[in-house]
Order: structure tokens, then sequence, then C-alpha cells
């Protein structure tokens, strides 16, 4: 646990989340039902925090003990406190904070006792902050759905395992208009690779869906749904320059997935990687950011001039090595784009060379199509939402769009309208799993979709 250490009821389930880089080592324990109020000793100068969640008092403790170097990596059960360090002389709050956890509302403030300048050294703020928002403009309802790795063979078909959190109330709410269906295709011998992940607060929307290729490409696409929402809401450009910030976030998490890859030797992303697909949606602004690599291509239904019927607008491009300006960086890189013989689509190789065999011409991972211009660097739109045309977006993994087009996919879920997204996204898995069996017979590529009704 590096710096951090914890002590947890095993018969309870945790939900973990990491906290930053810090000077000083957190402890958090769980005591379960704990009677008494919060404490300061002043002969160690460690301070005890009591939170009273419903039927469960929690206890953190924040000790001056072992300065750690690097615990961004640790995990530490979720709740909700904000620890900064204060200076002596001016007891004013310094820009270094670690956030441990994020389960109470601000309504709840009054269960924190606070304590401030404990032996002068620390203090626990009660303006409670959301470890993906600042205080300006904290939102009272989250909802996070993503997916999960699973540790067994799941069924053709089955929906990929998931991780669902926020409060019942918050679960009804920001649901509303959405639809999400992660299926396995028919691939006995592999898993699903594809991958997914829905933050949504009252005020922003972020999406993002992800296909993973190669022998370890569901490790992969997993690492990078974990990874990018996290570098995408730390980063404080993330509400003024949203699209820069997405850009950094596609490059960085690739870096860190090399980085991960040669410290834990866990798997393989030298001919392994992911698409990666992500929506930033800010319905204040009335705005939608796109930021993609790969072939998970995201559609816009927007109204037609007679209000009849919906349009699809493609908001991404798929990335394939034989499109003219794909192929032109590709050769000036030393790769090569070829068909091979029996085979449908143009693939990517390092020339002189039978691999990596790419589809597609930009992805996070593939260390080695690297050496064929094979990049992670993404392209970025920003698009003014119509509010009286833009009805809904879909994003989808080419396991949709293999054998549908843009226009059939909006035609098949418009059917539904926002109160039926989960079952229009359901009967268009369907579809593409029936269009699949129908030109290849007996292999199905993995199916994600999403429906994200823009007015909901």
């Amino acid at each position: 646990m590096g710096g951090c250490s914890s002590s947890i009821n095993p018969n309870k389930k945790q939900s973990l989340i990491p906290i930053r880089k810090t000077d000083y080592n957190i402890e958090v324990n769980f005591d379960g039902i704990m009677n008494g109020n919060s404490r300061r000793d002043n002969n160690n100068g460690d301070g005890y925090l009591s939170i009273n969640n419903g039927c469960e008092r929690r206890r953190l403790s924040v000790s001056r003990s072992d300065p750690v170097n690097d615990i961004d990596n640790t995990e530490v059960p979720r709740g909700r406190a904000l620890f900064k360090k204060v200076s002596k002389e001016k007891n004013t709050t310094l820009d270094r904070a670690v956030i441990v956890n994020n389960n109470l509302d601000r309504d709840n403030s009054d269960n924190l006792n606070t304590f401030n300048n404990i032996n002068g050294d620390f203090a626990i703020n009660d303006t409670l902050e959301s470890c993906l928002l600042d205080s300006s403009s904290y939102p009272k309802r989250r909802l996070s759905v993503t997916g999960a790795l699973s540790h067994r063979t799941q069924e053709t078909f089955e929906c990929k395992a998931e991780e669902i959190n926020g409060d019942e109330i918050a679960n009804k709410e920001l649901q509303h208009g959405i639809g999400y269906v992660c299926r396995k295709g028919l691939k006995p011998e592999s898993p699903n690779q594809d991958d997914f992940f829905i933050y949504r607060t009252e005020l922003w929307g972020l999406y993002g869906v992800f296909d993973g290729h190669g022998p370890f490409g569901h490790d992969v696409s997993n690492f990078i749904q974990r990874e990018l929402p996290q570098l995408i809401l730390k980063d404080k450009r993330w509400k003024v320059n949203p699209g820069e910030v997405l850009r950094y976030a596609f490059i960085k998490s690739h870096q860190k997935l090399q980085d991960y890859v040669l410290q834990t030797n866990e798997f393989d992303c030298s001919l392994s990687g992911t698409t990666a697909t992500v929506i930033l949606h800010q319905p204040l602004e009335q705005r939608i950011i796109t930021a993609h690599v790969g072939d998970s291509r995201s559609v816009l239904a927007r109204w037609s001039r007679s209000g009849r019927t919906l349009e699809a607008i493609d908001l991404t491009n798929d990335h394939k090595p034989n499109s003219e300006q794909e192929k032109r960086r590709i050769v000036a890189a030393g790769g090569q784009v070829k068909r091979i013989e029996g085979d449908i689509p143009y693939r990517v190789f390092i020339k002189g060379k039978m691999y990596p065999g790419l589809a597609m011409s930009r992805a996070i991972g593939d260390t080695l199509g690297y050496q064929a211009g094979i990049i992670p660097e993404p392209d970025v739109n920003v698009y003014q939402i119509r509010p009286d045309k833009d009805a809904f977006i879909l994003i989808c993994s080419d396991g949709v769009w293999e054998f549908i087009s843009s226009q059939e996919a909006v035609d098949l879920v418009a059917e539904g309208g926002s109160t039926g997204a989960q079952i229009s996204a359901e009967r268009l898995a369907r579809e593409a799993w029936r269009r699949w069996i129908q030109e290849e017979g007996n292999v199905v590529d993995d199916i994600t979709v999403q429906v994200i009704y823009l007015q909901a």
C-alpha cells in the first residue's frame, strides 16, 4: 500500500480509488460502528476524524509519521474528507491536498468535526470537495458506471462486469436518457476486449468507449478506461480548455501504460492496444467535445429541416490506414500500408516486416506499431449543440459499425425515445449480433453501445 495503511472489515466490500501524492503519511481506518467523538492527541500529533455516514461511523486518522516519496497509485477506501497542509504562521491553506473519499454530500458537512491546526501542521477542512471537481462547481448528484475485468471466462453475448457508484436517487435521475451495453462476441477463447465508462453529474457528462485488440487487448482497454478520466478531471485546465486537456490525456495515458507495463510486467502492450473515443458533454454551454483514436465511431442524431426524420452526422472519422492523410503520415514514419491476399482491410506494417498488421492507423498501446506510424494522438473536435435540432449521441465499438451504417443505427435507436434509451441500446446490440451471424456465420466481434440523449 505504499505510504498508506488501512484496516478494513474483510466482510464488507470496499470501493477503492487512487489518492494524490503528498509528503505525509495518510492512514485510513474503518472501525465499523464506533462510538465517541473526534479527538486530538497533542503528544504525538495524530488527528482523528469521525464521519457519521448513516448507520456507520467512520474514523479517519491523519498521522505526521514517515514521509513518502510517491503514493500516486495507492488505493484507500472511499469516503470523503479533504486534508490540507497549512502554514503555522499565517494559518492559510497551501496548494497541496489529498482527497481521501467522496461519499457524503455537502449537506452532511455538519457531521464533520473540524480540526484547525493540529500541532500547527494540519487542518482538516470541512468544505468538502469531490475528487472530480473543485468546490466552485460542486455537484450534489454524481453517477459513474465503468467496465471491470472479469475473473472468469464469460459466456457468449454476456454483459461485461461493471462497477456502479452513486446514491439511489442519483442513479435514477442521472441515468435518465442514457442507455449502454457491453457484450462479449462469439469468440470462445478470448475475453471481452471492449470497455467503457460513464461519468455524469448535474453539470457535465463524460463518456468513453474502448475496443482492445491483440493478445492483451482487454488489459490495455481496461487500464486506459481507468486512467483517462483521472487524467482529464484532475487537470485544472479542463473547464477552460477541455480540448487541449483531452489531447494531453490521451498521450499521457499511453505513456502511463508503457510505464506500468515496464514496472509490473503484468501484460505486454507491444502488439496489443485499444481504440478510444471520449465525449465531454457540457449542457450549460450547449457544447460537446470529442477526442478519438481508432474506429469506435461517435454519431450525432439531428432532426431534419422537416422535423420528421433524424439524420446521422458522424462526429468522428474512423482512423483507417488507407485514408490519404493517414497513409501519407504512416509512410513518412517508416511504415507501409497494404492488404494481404485473401484479407479484407488494409493494414499497417513496419516496412519489410509482417507486423504489427493493425487495421487502424491510431491507437493507444501497440508500442511496436509506433515505428510504423501508429500514434496515440487523438483528433479533437468541438461542436456547438443545437437544442432544437440535436437529439442524441451514439458511441459504439466497431462490433456495431462493421455491418450497420450510422443512419441505420440512428433510425433504430430513435424508435425508443429518451425514456427507452436502455431498451434502444440493447436493441442495437442485438441487431449488430444478428448482422454478424448473417455475414460471418460463426464469428462475432465484441459489441459496445452508448446512447446519450442531449436534452434528457
